[in-house]
Protein backbone atom coordinates (compact mmCIF):
# COMPACT_ATOMS: atom_id res chain seq x y z
CA UNK A 1 0.00 0.00 0.00
CA UNK A 2 1.44 3.18 -1.39
CA UNK A 3 1.84 5.37 2.16
CA UNK A 4 0.18 9.14 1.64
CA UNK A 5 2.83 11.96 1.88
CA UNK A 6 4.90 14.04 -0.96
CA UNK A 7 6.81 12.11 -3.15
CA UNK A 8 7.94 13.95 -6.22
CA UNK A 9 11.06 14.62 -8.84
CA UNK A 10 13.27 17.25 -7.83
CA UNK A 11 13.01 20.79 -10.15
CA UNK A 12 16.96 20.03 -10.56
CA UNK A 13 16.16 16.64 -12.85
CA UNK A 14 15.96 17.81 -17.10
CA UNK A 15 12.83 16.84 -18.83
CA UNK A 16 15.32 16.71 -21.91
CA UNK A 17 18.11 14.03 -21.78
CA UNK A 18 20.96 14.01 -24.12
CA UNK A 19 22.22 10.66 -25.66
CA UNK A 20 25.98 9.81 -24.22
CA UNK A 21 25.93 12.02 -21.51
CA UNK A 22 25.34 11.20 -17.68
CA UNK A 23 22.29 12.52 -16.75
CA UNK A 24 21.31 12.67 -12.89
CA UNK A 25 17.45 12.31 -11.33
CA UNK A 26 16.78 14.04 -7.63
CA UNK A 27 13.63 11.75 -6.21
CA UNK A 28 11.63 13.60 -3.09
CA UNK A 29 10.55 11.40 -0.46
CA UNK A 30 9.32 13.07 2.47
CA UNK A 31 5.75 12.31 4.65
CA UNK A 32 4.69 16.17 4.76
CA UNK A 33 3.94 18.62 2.10
CA UNK A 34 6.22 20.96 4.02
CA UNK A 35 9.18 18.87 3.70
CA UNK A 36 10.41 18.76 7.59
CA UNK A 37 9.73 14.76 7.62
CA UNK A 38 11.70 12.80 5.81
CA UNK A 39 11.36 9.24 5.02
CA UNK A 40 13.58 6.65 5.77
CA UNK A 41 14.17 3.31 4.31
CA UNK A 42 13.66 0.15 5.69
CA UNK A 43 16.72 -1.03 3.80
CA UNK A 44 19.38 1.21 1.80
CA UNK A 45 20.87 -1.26 0.01
CA UNK A 46 17.60 -2.09 -1.62
CA UNK A 47 15.48 1.19 -1.48
CA UNK A 48 15.12 3.27 -2.93
CA UNK A 49 15.17 1.41 -6.12
CA UNK A 50 14.35 3.19 -10.25
CA UNK A 51 14.11 1.18 -13.20
CA UNK A 52 14.30 3.29 -16.34
CA UNK A 53 11.61 2.29 -19.13
CA UNK A 54 12.22 2.88 -23.10
CA UNK A 55 9.33 4.69 -24.93
CA UNK A 56 7.88 0.74 -26.25
CA UNK A 57 8.05 -0.14 -22.60
CA UNK A 58 11.24 -1.78 -22.18
CA UNK A 59 13.72 -1.98 -19.20
CA UNK A 60 16.80 0.00 -20.03
CA UNK A 61 18.33 0.69 -16.64
CA UNK A 62 17.54 0.07 -12.79
CA UNK A 63 19.54 -0.10 -10.04
CA UNK A 64 19.60 1.82 -6.12
CA UNK A 65 19.58 5.58 -5.53
CA UNK A 66 22.30 7.06 -3.15
CA UNK A 67 21.50 10.05 -0.43
CA UNK A 68 21.02 13.32 -1.95
CA UNK A 69 22.28 17.16 -0.38
CA UNK A 70 19.63 16.91 1.98
CA UNK A 71 17.57 14.19 3.83
CA UNK A 72 14.85 13.07 1.95
CA UNK A 73 16.37 13.65 -1.85
CA UNK A 74 17.64 10.69 -3.30
CA UNK A 75 19.82 10.91 -6.24
CA UNK A 76 20.64 8.55 -9.60
CA UNK A 77 22.90 8.47 -12.29
CA UNK A 78 22.49 7.51 -16.22
CA UNK A 79 25.17 7.38 -18.75
CA UNK A 80 22.64 7.67 -21.88
CA UNK A 81 23.82 5.33 -24.00
CA UNK A 82 24.94 6.99 -27.51
CA UNK A 83 22.14 4.46 -29.54
CA UNK A 84 19.48 4.88 -26.85
CA UNK A 85 15.52 5.30 -28.70
CA UNK A 86 15.07 8.92 -29.06
CA UNK A 87 11.11 10.19 -28.37
CA UNK A 88 9.07 12.50 -30.39
CA UNK A 89 5.29 13.70 -29.72
CA UNK A 90 3.77 10.27 -29.78
CA UNK A 91 6.52 8.31 -27.50
CA UNK A 92 8.71 8.86 -24.41
CA UNK A 93 10.59 7.56 -21.61
CA UNK A 94 9.41 6.74 -18.16
CA UNK A 95 11.78 6.35 -14.56
CA UNK A 96 9.84 4.94 -11.68
CA UNK A 97 11.34 5.11 -8.34
CA UNK A 98 10.41 3.14 -5.13
CA UNK A 99 10.85 3.17 -1.02
CA UNK A 100 9.68 1.34 1.64
CA UNK A 101 9.97 2.41 5.17
CA UNK A 102 10.42 0.87 8.68
CA UNK A 103 6.57 0.61 8.89
CA UNK A 104 6.19 -1.28 5.69
CA UNK A 105 4.54 1.94 3.74
CA UNK A 106 5.66 2.15 0.12
CA UNK A 107 6.09 5.12 -1.85
CA UNK A 108 6.61 5.48 -5.49
CA UNK A 109 7.26 8.31 -7.35
CA UNK A 110 7.49 8.36 -11.60
CA UNK A 111 8.23 11.03 -14.29
CA UNK A 112 7.96 11.17 -17.84
CA UNK A 113 11.40 12.33 -19.56
CA UNK A 114 12.33 13.37 -23.71
CA UNK A 115 15.55 11.78 -25.02
CA UNK A 116 17.19 13.89 -27.97
CA UNK A 117 20.54 13.52 -29.66
CA UNK A 118 23.56 15.46 -28.57
CA UNK A 119 24.08 17.14 -32.35
CA UNK A 120 22.19 17.47 -35.04
CA UNK A 121 23.13 15.15 -38.00
CA UNK A 122 24.71 16.40 -40.71
CA UNK A 123 22.49 17.31 -43.84
CA UNK A 124 22.61 14.59 -46.83
CA UNK A 125 21.98 15.60 -49.97
CA UNK A 126 18.56 14.91 -51.26
CA UNK A 127 17.53 13.24 -54.23
CA UNK A 128 16.08 15.28 -56.34
CA UNK A 129 14.82 12.45 -58.65
CA UNK A 130 14.15 8.50 -58.02
CA UNK A 131 15.57 6.09 -60.97
CA UNK A 132 14.77 3.20 -61.49
CA UNK A 133 14.23 0.07 -64.67
CA UNK A 134 11.85 -0.74 -66.92
CA UNK A 135 9.12 -3.49 -65.46
CA UNK A 136 10.39 -2.72 -62.18
CA UNK A 137 8.76 -1.16 -58.82
CA UNK A 138 10.06 1.42 -56.77
CA UNK A 139 10.40 2.54 -53.20
CA UNK A 140 9.28 5.82 -52.13
CA UNK A 141 9.90 7.26 -49.39
CA UNK A 142 8.58 10.14 -47.29
CA UNK A 143 10.81 11.94 -43.83
CA UNK A 144 8.57 13.46 -40.80
CA UNK A 145 9.59 14.16 -37.67
CA UNK A 146 6.12 13.29 -36.11
CA UNK A 147 3.57 10.99 -37.25
CA UNK A 148 0.83 13.11 -39.62
CA UNK A 149 -2.80 12.87 -39.23
CA UNK A 150 -3.04 11.71 -42.97
CA UNK A 151 -0.68 10.58 -45.22
CA UNK A 152 -1.57 9.42 -48.86
CA UNK A 153 0.60 9.13 -52.12
CA UNK A 154 -0.73 8.80 -55.87
CA UNK A 155 1.52 8.17 -58.35
CA UNK A 156 0.87 9.25 -62.12
CA UNK A 157 2.17 9.45 -65.72
CA UNK A 158 3.58 12.80 -66.15
CA UNK A 159 1.34 14.80 -68.02
CA UNK A 160 -1.73 13.17 -66.72
CA UNK A 161 -3.56 13.52 -63.23
CA UNK A 162 -5.41 10.57 -63.29
CA UNK A 163 -3.60 7.86 -60.92
CA UNK A 164 -2.18 4.70 -61.42
CA UNK A 165 -1.18 3.46 -58.00
CA UNK A 166 -2.24 4.57 -54.81
CA UNK A 167 -1.22 4.20 -50.77
CA UNK A 168 -2.63 4.99 -47.68
CA UNK A 169 -1.39 5.03 -43.82
CA UNK A 170 -3.49 3.99 -41.54
CA UNK A 171 -3.70 2.25 -37.89
CA UNK A 172 -3.39 -0.71 -37.25
CA UNK A 173 -1.14 -1.57 -40.00
CA UNK A 174 -2.87 -4.39 -42.49
CA UNK A 175 -0.64 -7.54 -41.63
CA UNK A 176 0.50 -8.78 -44.10
CA UNK A 177 0.50 -4.84 -45.91
CA UNK A 178 -0.82 -4.54 -49.22
CA UNK A 179 0.24 -2.65 -52.17
CA UNK A 180 -1.85 0.38 -50.79
CA UNK A 181 0.38 0.23 -47.41
CA UNK A 182 2.25 2.95 -46.27
CA UNK A 183 4.69 1.44 -44.06
CA UNK A 184 6.03 3.58 -41.65
CA UNK A 185 9.42 2.91 -39.75
CA UNK A 186 11.82 5.02 -37.03
CA UNK A 187 14.96 6.61 -38.44
CA UNK A 188 17.16 8.22 -35.76
CA UNK A 189 15.57 11.65 -35.37
CA UNK A 190 12.43 10.92 -37.00
CA UNK A 191 9.83 8.95 -38.48
CA UNK A 192 10.26 6.99 -42.58
CA UNK A 193 7.04 6.58 -44.79
CA UNK A 194 7.61 4.27 -47.57
CA UNK A 195 5.29 2.34 -50.28
CA UNK A 196 6.43 -0.31 -52.92
CA UNK A 197 4.55 0.99 -56.04
CA UNK A 198 3.67 -1.51 -59.14
CA UNK A 199 5.77 -2.07 -61.79
CA UNK A 200 6.22 0.50 -63.89
CA UNK A 201 6.59 0.82 -67.92
CA UNK A 202 9.82 3.10 -69.70
CA UNK A 203 8.49 6.72 -68.98
CA UNK A 204 8.54 9.75 -66.82
CA UNK A 205 6.07 9.67 -63.50
CA UNK A 206 4.97 12.17 -60.71
CA UNK A 207 4.48 11.03 -56.88
CA UNK A 208 2.65 13.31 -54.90
CA UNK A 209 2.66 12.94 -50.99
CA UNK A 210 -0.44 14.41 -49.37
CA UNK A 211 0.33 15.08 -46.21
CA UNK A 212 -2.21 16.84 -43.00
CA UNK A 213 0.29 16.88 -39.80
CA UNK A 214 -2.92 17.33 -37.28
CA UNK A 215 -6.45 17.57 -37.63
CA UNK A 216 -6.57 21.19 -37.84
CA UNK A 217 -3.28 21.85 -39.87
CA UNK A 218 -3.73 22.29 -43.91
CA UNK A 219 -2.83 20.21 -46.07
CA UNK A 220 0.26 19.70 -47.21
CA UNK A 221 2.02 18.63 -50.78
CA UNK A 222 5.33 17.32 -51.56
CA UNK A 223 6.33 16.16 -55.47
CA UNK A 224 8.67 13.76 -56.56
CA UNK A 225 9.99 12.69 -59.56
CA UNK A 226 10.50 8.98 -61.22
CA UNK A 227 11.85 8.24 -63.91
CA UNK A 228 11.74 4.58 -65.76
CA UNK A 229 14.66 3.46 -68.01
CA UNK A 230 15.41 1.12 -70.06
CA UNK A 231 19.63 -0.79 -69.68
CA UNK A 232 20.38 0.96 -72.89
CA UNK A 233 20.57 4.28 -71.25
CA UNK A 234 22.92 3.21 -68.63
CA UNK A 235 25.58 3.34 -71.86
CA UNK A 236 24.97 7.03 -72.24
CA UNK A 237 25.61 7.42 -67.92
CA UNK A 238 28.59 5.35 -68.10
CA UNK A 239 29.89 7.78 -70.84
CA UNK A 240 29.19 10.99 -69.62
CA UNK A 241 30.54 9.72 -65.99
CA UNK A 242 33.80 8.71 -67.89
CA UNK A 243 33.88 11.96 -69.40
CA UNK A 244 33.40 14.92 -66.03
CA UNK A 245 34.17 12.14 -63.09
CA UNK A 246 37.74 11.03 -63.25
CA UNK A 247 38.22 11.80 -59.84
CA UNK A 248 35.56 9.28 -59.10
CA UNK A 249 33.96 11.58 -56.39
CA UNK A 250 32.41 9.28 -53.54
CA UNK A 251 28.80 9.07 -53.57
CA UNK A 252 27.08 10.36 -50.83
CA UNK A 253 29.14 14.00 -51.37
CA UNK A 254 27.66 17.00 -52.57
CA UNK A 255 30.11 16.88 -55.30
CA UNK A 256 29.79 13.86 -56.66
CA UNK A 257 27.78 12.70 -59.21
CA UNK A 258 24.84 9.96 -59.18
CA UNK A 259 22.94 7.89 -61.59
CA UNK A 260 20.04 10.11 -60.77
CA UNK A 261 21.81 13.11 -61.39
CA UNK A 262 23.49 11.85 -65.08
CA UNK A 263 20.34 10.61 -65.93
CA UNK A 264 18.96 14.33 -65.66
CA UNK A 265 21.96 15.52 -67.31
CA UNK A 266 21.45 12.83 -70.61
CA UNK A 267 17.94 13.83 -71.02
CA UNK A 268 18.68 17.48 -70.90
CA UNK A 269 21.68 16.76 -73.30
CA UNK A 270 19.08 15.04 -75.56
CA UNK A 271 16.62 17.53 -75.31
CA UNK A 272 19.66 20.63 -76.17
CA UNK A 273 20.59 18.26 -79.25
CA UNK A 274 16.62 17.84 -80.47
CA UNK A 275 16.93 21.84 -80.29
CA UNK A 276 19.74 22.18 -83.21
CA UNK A 277 18.12 22.71 -86.69
CA UNK A 278 16.59 20.82 -88.01
CA UNK A 279 14.03 19.80 -85.23
CA UNK A 280 13.78 15.84 -83.97
CA UNK A 281 12.70 14.11 -80.94
CA UNK A 282 15.53 12.27 -80.07
CA UNK A 283 15.05 10.29 -76.79
CA UNK A 284 17.77 8.29 -74.14
CA UNK A 285 16.19 5.68 -75.34
CA UNK A 286 15.92 5.96 -78.74
CA UNK A 287 18.42 7.73 -81.00
CA UNK A 288 21.02 7.36 -84.57
CA UNK A 289 24.41 6.10 -83.55
CA UNK A 290 25.46 9.20 -85.20
CA UNK A 291 24.22 11.30 -82.66
CA UNK A 292 25.25 9.59 -79.40
CA UNK A 293 28.74 11.25 -78.82
CA UNK A 294 26.72 14.66 -79.74
CA UNK A 295 23.92 13.43 -76.44
CA UNK A 296 27.17 12.45 -74.39
CA UNK A 297 29.16 15.87 -75.04
CA UNK A 298 25.53 17.52 -74.56
CA UNK A 299 24.77 15.66 -71.38
CA UNK A 300 28.33 16.49 -70.24
CA UNK A 301 27.86 20.40 -70.90
CA UNK A 302 24.92 20.47 -68.50
CA UNK A 303 26.27 18.66 -65.68
CA UNK A 304 29.64 20.48 -65.99
CA UNK A 305 27.04 24.06 -65.67
CA UNK A 306 25.51 22.39 -62.44
CA UNK A 307 29.32 21.91 -61.29
CA UNK A 308 30.26 25.33 -62.23
CA UNK A 309 26.84 26.50 -60.40
CA UNK A 310 28.06 24.78 -57.31
CA UNK A 311 31.40 25.89 -57.60
CA UNK A 312 30.23 29.78 -57.11
CA UNK A 313 28.23 28.74 -54.42
CA UNK A 314 31.61 26.96 -52.19
CA UNK A 315 34.62 28.59 -53.56
CA UNK A 316 36.76 30.26 -51.29
CA UNK A 317 38.77 33.52 -50.89
CA UNK A 318 40.95 34.35 -47.84
CA UNK A 319 43.61 36.48 -47.14
CA UNK A 320 45.91 37.04 -44.37
CA UNK A 321 49.00 38.84 -43.18
CA UNK A 322 51.33 36.02 -44.62
CA UNK A 323 48.48 33.38 -45.83
CA UNK A 324 46.70 33.96 -49.17
CA UNK A 325 43.84 31.34 -49.79
CA UNK A 326 42.11 30.86 -52.93
CA UNK A 327 39.60 27.69 -54.08
CA UNK A 328 37.81 28.34 -57.16
CA UNK A 329 38.15 25.07 -59.45
CA UNK A 330 35.32 26.45 -61.89
CA UNK A 331 37.49 29.03 -63.55
CA UNK A 332 38.81 26.29 -65.30
CA UNK A 333 35.45 24.87 -66.08
CA UNK A 334 34.62 27.93 -68.27
CA UNK A 335 37.08 26.90 -70.49
CA UNK A 336 35.90 23.11 -71.11
CA UNK A 337 32.15 24.84 -71.72
CA UNK A 338 33.23 26.60 -74.06
CA UNK A 339 34.81 24.72 -76.16
CA UNK A 340 31.84 21.62 -75.96
CA UNK A 341 29.46 24.29 -76.74
CA UNK A 342 31.23 25.69 -79.51
CA UNK A 343 31.56 21.51 -81.08
CA UNK A 344 27.80 21.30 -80.42
CA UNK A 345 27.01 24.58 -82.40
CA UNK A 346 29.48 24.21 -85.42
CA UNK A 347 28.49 20.25 -86.14
CA UNK A 348 25.22 19.36 -84.49
CA UNK A 349 22.86 20.88 -87.38
CA UNK A 350 25.38 19.53 -89.95
CA UNK A 351 25.28 16.00 -88.47
CA UNK A 352 21.39 16.15 -88.27
CA UNK A 353 20.60 17.82 -92.19
CA UNK A 354 22.87 14.55 -93.53
CA UNK A 355 21.08 12.16 -91.44
CA UNK A 356 17.71 13.61 -92.41
CA UNK A 357 18.73 13.47 -96.33
CA UNK A 358 19.82 9.96 -96.06
CA UNK A 359 16.97 8.74 -94.64
CA UNK A 360 15.09 10.64 -97.61
CA UNK A 361 14.32 9.09 -100.84
CA UNK A 362 15.83 10.22 -103.53
CA UNK A 363 12.71 11.76 -105.36
CA UNK A 364 10.67 10.91 -107.56
CA UNK A 365 8.05 12.85 -110.19
CA UNK A 366 4.90 11.36 -111.66
CA UNK A 367 3.66 13.05 -115.36
CA UNK A 368 0.12 12.41 -117.10
CA UNK A 369 0.73 11.47 -120.83
CA UNK A 370 -1.54 13.65 -123.53
CA UNK A 371 -1.19 12.42 -126.95
CA UNK A 372 -2.57 15.47 -128.54
CA UNK A 373 -1.58 18.73 -126.78
CA UNK A 374 -3.52 21.52 -127.26
CA UNK A 375 -1.26 23.98 -125.39
CA UNK A 376 1.56 24.02 -127.38
CA UNK A 377 2.79 26.18 -130.59
CA UNK A 378 4.17 24.24 -133.78
CA UNK A 379 4.99 26.08 -136.86
CA UNK A 380 2.57 25.19 -138.93
CA UNK A 381 3.41 25.97 -142.22
CA UNK A 382 6.87 27.83 -143.54
CA UNK A 383 6.51 27.72 -147.59
CA UNK A 384 5.76 24.03 -149.42
CA UNK A 385 7.39 20.32 -149.39
CA UNK A 386 6.87 17.00 -150.54
CA UNK A 387 5.05 16.62 -147.46
CA UNK A 388 3.01 19.88 -147.25
CA UNK A 389 1.60 21.99 -144.20
CA UNK A 390 -0.45 18.99 -142.71
CA UNK A 391 1.41 18.91 -138.97
CA UNK A 392 0.04 15.34 -138.38
CA UNK A 393 1.84 14.12 -141.64
CA UNK A 394 4.59 15.54 -140.54
CA UNK A 395 4.98 13.92 -136.96
CA UNK A 396 4.51 10.77 -138.96
CA UNK A 397 6.79 11.09 -140.79
CA UNK A 398 9.52 11.65 -138.18
CA UNK A 399 7.96 8.39 -136.07
CA UNK A 400 6.61 10.83 -133.38
CA UNK A 401 3.44 9.52 -134.00
CA UNK A 402 2.14 5.95 -134.37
Amino acid sequence: MQAPGLQAIGQETARVLTRGRLEYFFFNFFYDAAKTQPVQPSDPQAYPNYRVLSPSGSLVAQGVAVAGPAPGIWKMGWVVPKNAELTDAHKRYTIQAVTVDDQGRQFEVSFHFDLVDDRIPAQEPEQQKIMTFANQPVRLFFKNLTRPSQLSLALSIKGSDTPIHSANLSFPVADPPTASTIIEVEDRNGLVYYNDTIPLRIGVYSALWTIRESITSPVDFEHQSVQVIGTTTMHLLNSVRMLIDKLQKKLGLVYAYNNEDLLEYVTQGSNLVNSYWPPSNYTVASYPGAIESFIVLAGAWWGLSAQRILYAETNLNFSGQSVTLDYNPGADIEGILSGFKEFLDSNTSKTKQSLQRAASGAGAIATRPYRFRTNSVFLAEKGRGPIGSNVQQLLLFYGLLD
